[in-house]
């Protein structure tokens, strides 16, 4: 008898536990529901002043991914910044490429 009542004791409360998870949820859910449009457009926002993510890669980790660097930080480069690298990495490669390697101005 005493253990039909503790299993009985027990199902009640599971009971209560499931209803309170389940009205958590539910209110996670409609909370989601709500924030998830708003985050969106921030982020579209938020990505389109993006220009590249990079990172140094002597902050690799040990190992790779079929031959390629694994890192867990990451450095981003606003979108009008990335221009002005761009245009000094191609200034730098067309350089290098020539014959005059001093860069000067012949």
């Amino acid at each position: 008898a005493e253990h039909a009542v503790a299993v009985a004791e027990h199902a009640v409360a599971v009971a209560a536990v499931r209803d309170r998870n389940s009205a958590a949820k539910a209110a996670y859910q409609a909370e989601l529901a709500a924030w998830e449009p708003a985050a969106r457009a921030v982020y579209r926002d938020w990505a389109s002043d993006l220009g590249v993510v990079y990172e140094s890669y002597d902050k690799a980790g040990p190992r790779g991914i079929n031959g390629y660097p694994m890192f867990t930080s990451l450095c981003m480069l606003h979108c009008e910044d990335w221009e002005i690298v761009r245009a000094a990495v191609i200034r730098e490669q067309q350089r290098r490429e020539s014959d005059d390697l001093l860069g000067g101005t012949e």
